[in-house]
């Protein structure tokens, strides 16, 4: 349905599923692509250029609609970038996930969902006039749905650092910047042991 994957629990858990099977075809085009063959000395660049456009758009397609994460299924999410990112960069299996990330000045997975469900929801409350999605999210809002979309955001917020009290004062792009600030803020805390695993 619409490139969705959805279980009888309504979790997440089979788009994952198939997020795997679909980032090991993505990494084959993308190894000939971006090959030293084809890209010469430029391959590196390519090859990344390749991921950030093509690729991970592609795994993240709509998973800042989905709620209630459990922590197996981020990891899983964190293990499939981590295993991309090492066949396309022809690294060690061995090779720690959060050292790629940092001489790449990437996100995990995780950042980037959360990053990606803060602006939806900045886009959802500045609609102008009325839109069901934002009837839903504010109904949800005063209600305090344990398991609705908006208490997602509440959560993600909260772990974050991002005030989401002060979203319609914000333009779109104060918005994404105070996001962007919070979540690199946050990625620098995690402490060096986790850093080290994966």
């Amino acid at each position: 349905y619409l490139g969705y994957w959805i279980n009888e629990k309504g979790t997440v858990r089979k788009q994952i599923e198939e997020i795997k099977k679909i980032s090991k075809r993505m990494i084959e085009e993308s190894r000939k692509i971006g090959s030293e063959s084809k890209a010469g000395r430029m391959s590196t660049i390519v090859t990344i250029m390749i991921y950030e456009k093509t690729i991970l758009p592609a795994i993240l397609y709509n998973l800042e609609i989905w709620t209630n994460w459990k922590r197996k299924e981020w990891e899983e999410l964190e293990r499939i970038q981590a295993n991309v990112l090492k066949k396309l960069l022809d690294l060690p299996i061995s090779t720690p996930y959060w050292g790629i990330l940092n001489e790449l000045g990437m996100w995990t997975m995780e950042a980037r969902v959360v990053e990606k469900r803060m602006l939806l929801y900045h886009n959802i409350m500045n609609t102008k006039g009325k839109r069901i999605c934002k009837e839903i999210v504010e109904e949800q809002r005063k209600l305090e749905v344990e398991n609705g979309w908006y208490n997602q955001v509440k959560k993600e917020s909260q772990k974050y650092g991002i005030e989401i009290d002060k979203i319609k004062i914000r333009s779109k792009l104060q918005w994404k910047r105070t996001v962007k600030r919070s979540i690199e803020k946050k990625i620098k805390e995690v402490p060096m042991e986790k850093k080290n695993s994966m």
